[in-house]
């Protein structure tokens, strides 16, 4: 409605807010510059879009607590597993201990057997995550792509920890002596 209309019909007021239209606003980031000029919604819409990635924030929170909760659970399984599988190979780490080799040969030995194990675990499971991905992306437009940098970190993270726990449990079972251990 012009001005000119409005100015014959209406009244002016004082008020708190102030209405514009500005032709164009999406273009040229000008809405954005926009938003850095004020610190209240600029429209209806605004408050709702806020209210939405708010909620969506505590979503986030939520799944980022709830994955560290799984990998918390998971260290747990990994380190049982571990010690289970050095108790069982006992016998094993004695006779080769018997034939010549050194506990540092050994330890390295396990520690190598574990990183192929993991290498070859992360490889399946990222072929299948990155499988979901471009199906998901094909079929309903949704695109769950992490940063490489981010799998990269968890990667390394699940690595070292492995590493250790089987260098510090291959460590103490072959404290013991070689008699122990066979027998």
């Amino acid at each position: 409605m012009p001005y000119d209309s409005i100015s014959e019909i209406g009244t002016e007021e004082e008020k708190p807010t102030i209405m514009i239209s500005v032709d164009g606003i999406y273009e040229n980031n000008r809405y954005l510059k926009l938003r850095e000029l004020t610190e209240d919604s600029i429209s209806v819409w605004d408050v709702k879009i806020m209210s939405v990635g708010d909620m969506l924030d505590l979503v986030i929170n939520i799944l980022y607590v709830l994955v560290l909760f799984v990998l918390f659970i998971s260290f747990i399984f990994q380190y049982n597993e571990i010690k289970l599988h050095m108790f069982y190979r006992r016998k094993e780490l004695g006779s080769l201990q018997l034939f010549g080799l050194s506990k540092k040969q050994i330890t390295r030995y396990l520690i190598f057997e574990r990183l192929l194990n993991c290498v070859c675990a992360v490889l399946k499971s990222s072929a299948i995550f990155f499988a979901a991905a471009v199906l998901l992306k094909l079929v309903f437009d949704i695109s769950i792509f992490v940063p490489l940098w981010k799998i990269g970190t968890v990667i390394a993270v699940i690595i070292f920890y492995n590493s250790s726990l089987t260098f510090f449990s291959a460590r103490s079972v072959l404290k013991k002596d070689i008699r122990t251990l066979i027998y």
